[in-house]
């Protein structure tokens, strides 16, 4: 039952994805990511979710975007917390671009370190620590239109 529950759950991440409802975060133009979101913004909404969701108060400052083994990561980052939402990406007419994958990570403790992020399969979040004891958020969407964040971006 339980890997079904996966299977829906997962089916319907990417029929919310490539039925474009997804929120779109970048282009990549040459294999680099390009913005085609106001960061300020975006800033604001996760700053502003991890609080209601998590009651985190991260503090996001920067964002950046980087291409791991697992696929692309949206970073924010603050002065003490750092989160990753799991990216994915799409051909939308044409152009291949970022939108907002269901799950962010976010830790104090493992906001230098390689723990932390999206698993390769967007369902959990990797170690944190040592002997995983850290302490790692996990936030999920549960919007129905495909979006992680509850605002206009």
């Amino acid at each position: 039952m339980k890997n079904i529950i996966l299977s829906f759950v997962i089916i319907m991440s990417f029929s919310f994805v490539q039925s474009g409802n997804a929120q779109q975060i970048a282009q990549l133009v040459n294999n680099q990511p390009i913005w085609t979101i106001n960061t300020g913004a975006l800033i604001s909404c996760w700053n502003t979710k991890l609080k209601t969701d998590a009651q985190i108060d991260a503090q996001i400052n920067t964002l950046h975007i980087v291409n791991t083994e697992n696929g692309y990561l949206l970073v924010g980052s603050g002065a003490a917390y750092t989160s990753n939402l799991a990216l994915v990406t799409v051909n939308q007419n044409g152009n291949t671009v970022l939108v907002c994958g269901n799950i962010s990570c976010t830790s104090k403790e493992c906001a230098t370190t390689t723990g932390c992020v999206p698993s390769a399969d967007k369902t959990k979040c990797t170690p944190c620590g040592l002997l995983n004891t850290g302490d790692c958020t996990k936030t999920v969407s549960s919007l129905s239109n495909g979006n992680f964040f509850d605002c206009n971006l």
